[in-house]
């Protein structure tokens, strides 16, 4: 006749009185290999979960720092495209001026007109200059955004190279502490095979 389990035991309650019945039965060694080998698979799983929430967490990051660098590339476009706008107008204003003073001018005044080149030339270069810089500007961001997230990567890899170090070393010492064990369970009078 099977005995019916209570719904009330625990996991845990039911693995243990398992485990005392199978160490009763004779069956120790079986016993400690499995529960090495559920530990072992809890910690690879454990691993893999951090791996793939780094990477996820990498992904995250690169696509804001794209984001990012696009909405600059957006401004930065826009403002060129404000100050070209900007300087066309300035432009059109001095040659609606100048048809202006040409149409009002009196007939008894000097007809030479003052020419100032240098300042429009001063004004261009001023724009490609400010261009230039915000180009530049822009590329430093981009290469320090990406000199982070190498540093946050290279992090990554240290923390994870630090933790699987952590786990070998725990990993030995729980390997020689179940050594010990074996050895003080072996009588010494008995042959090893």
């Amino acid at each position: 006749m099977v005995k019916p389990i209570s719904l009330r035991l625990r996991n845990a309650e039911i693995r243990a009185r398992a485990e005392a019945t199978l160490i009763r039965s004779g069956r120790a060694d079986d016993v400690k290999r499995a529960h090495t080998a559920r530990v072992m698979r809890e910690a690879r799983a454990t691993v893999e979960r951090a791996k793939e929430q780094k990477r996820l967490k990498a992904v995250a990051a690169l696509a804001a720092h794209k984001a990012i660098l696009a909405v600059r590339e957006a401004y930065f476009r826009q403002d060129k495209v404000d100050a070209t706008e900007f300087s066309s107008r300035q432009g059109r204003d001095a040659d609606r001026a100048a048809r202006a003073a040409k149409e009002t001018r009196d007939p008894n005044m000097n007809a030479r007109r003052l020419l100032q080149p240098h300042i429009d030339a001063y004004r261009r270069a001023l724009a490609e200059a400010k261009a230039d810089l915000s180009v530049m500007n822009f590329q430093h961001q981009c290469r320090q955004a990406d000199l982070l997230r190498q540093v946050e990567e290279l992090r990554g890899e240290l923390e994870a190279l630090k933790d699987i170090v952590r786990r070998r070393v725990a990993a030995e010492r729980e390997l020689a502490n179940l050594r010990a064990l074996r050895a003080a369970e072996r009588d010494p009078t008995r042959p090893l095979q």
